[in-house]
């Protein structure tokens, strides 16, 4: 899970790096309204945006203090098979965090989930990260379990809800399994592959191994896959982020001091001597250049792109990372593999949180461009080159504020079905953090 330091109200201050791009011209600008790629999607919500507040639960345990609150952010999106859209995050309040989800028809709650189409609980201490979605509509929740009084001994936490939202008793042991890899672990990102196993990915040793475990549907351990279901890459920094690739690999983006990190494990839990330098590459923006990864997904020709920040030595900007199947820098994307894109100018902080790629193989990414107040971005590359697509928003950048002088920031975004985006992340439009969602025309 990408971690967003603390803000004021009228300006977010975090990670990400620079470089000019090109704006396209009034022409193309002019195509893109004709056409509607980009443009905010007035059946959805309230004209294209939604607010969601959270309280926490009547009854039920209460989590250890999380140093923090009240705040209430997206992590993970997913679509059921119905078409309905799950938003899944956290709510801290009270000195609690607490597990929050959140069922949409069209951007309206949906009341057959949940109550009145939310649900807010806690297993316990820890830390909610990820989620996915199984194909009979089934809810994989990931996150971290401390239940020591003293130092970290978290360990990762999978769950499964129901369709509707109750925890499914079938999943694991009442619905939940908990994976120790023998210090200080947390997971931050979940994936499903074939089948509907479950591939979770994080950290060990307290941030400083990359941590995998893998489950079958049902939430039992692969014993085939490293010891026991579980496998470790150390010195390889904290794993953020996770995928499976067609022939049931996994790779791990992690952030691995200052650079984006891709590790590749073989089906069997071993590092994958054809990924990388013996299963793992490691990409430098230049100069003195520190950047954070939050997020990959699979490119439509086989091969990963990576999306973050990347700090230049004077401000943060958009970063991302094309590569092939193997690892190995896409020549033909951008500068020799990279992007960065700057959009707020010398002052302001501009941040990459989440990325989907469309069936047409255009990259979308959704953040955060911070000049005087933070807005959520949505920005389109093509898929081959990593150019600005043109034909979306305006040079193929959209910001939407969700209220004039709020902190408005996006990480997870989604395809749906038709070819319309979602963005998920936060606002605090109603005087304090609420998950906040917009959707655009593809």
């Amino acid at each position: 899970m990408l971690n967003i330091p603390a803000r004021s109200r009228s300006r977010l201050v975090a990670p990400i790096l620079a470089a000019a791009v090109l704006i396209a011209g009034s022409s193309q600008v002019a195509m893109a309204a004709k056409q509607g790629a980009g443009n905010i999607d007035g059946k959805f919500g309230s004209h294209g945006k939604v607010l969601t507040t959270f309280a926490v639960p009547a009854s039920g345990p209460t989590p250890a203090d999380s140093g923090g609150g009240p705040e209430t952010h997206v992590l993970a999106l997913g679509l059921q098979p119905s078409g309905k859209l799950v938003a899944m995050g956290f709510h801290n309040e009270l000195g609690g965090q607490y597990y929050a989800l959140a069922r949409y028809s069209d951007g309206v709650l949906d009341p057959s989930f949940g109550t009145g189409g939310k649900v807010v609980f806690t297993p316990g201490a820890g830390t909610p990260a990820g989620m996915a979605i199984q194909s009979d509509g089934k809810i994989i929740v990931a996150g971290s379990l401390d239940l020591s009084t003293t130092g970290c001994q978290a360990d990762f936490l999978v769950m499964r809800l129901g369709v509707n939202g109750a925890l499914d008793s079938t999943f694991g042991t009442n619905g939940q399994v908990v994976t120790d890899f023998g210090g200080c672990d947390a997971a931050n990102a979940v994936a499903l592959g074939q089948g509907d196993s479950i591939a979770v990915a994080g950290f060990t040793a307290g941030g400083a191994d990359v941590a995998v475990a893998r489950y079958d549907a049902n939430g039992n351990p692969v014993a085939g896959f490293g010891s026991g279901g579980i496998a470790t890459a150390a010195g390889l920094g904290s794993g953020q982020s996770v995928v499976f690739q067609p022939g049931g690999d996994v790779v791990v983006g992690a952030n691995n001091i200052g650079d984006f990190g891709l590790i590749g494990f073989t089906s069997s839990g071993t590092l994958d001597p054809a990924f990388g330098t013996g299963g793992a590459t490691s990409t430098f923006f230049g100069n003195a250049d520190f950047a954070v990864l939050a997020s990959i997904a699979l490119r439509n020709n086989g091969g990963i792109v990576a999306v973050g920040g990347n700090f230049n030595g004077s401000k943060y900007n958009v970063a991302i990372a094309a590569y092939d199947a193997t690892g190995n820098l896409d020549p033909a994307f951008g500068n020799s593999g990279l992007v960065q894109t700057d959009l707020s100018g010398v002052r302001g902080e501009d941040q990459a949180g989440g990325v989907a790629v469309q069936p047409d193989g255009a990259i979308v990414v959704a953040g955060w461009a911070c000049a005087l107040d933070c807005d959520f971005l949505v920005a389109r590359y093509l898929g081959s080159t990593g150019a600005l697509d043109g034909s979306f928003g305006h040079g193929g950048v959209v910001t939407t504020d969700f209220q004039s002088g709020s902190g408005d920031l996006a990480r997870p975004v989604l395809i749906q079905a038709d070819g319309k985006i979602v963005a998920g992340g936060y606002s605090d439009a109603l005087g304090v953090d609420t998950f906040a969602l917009a959707r655009y025309k593809g």
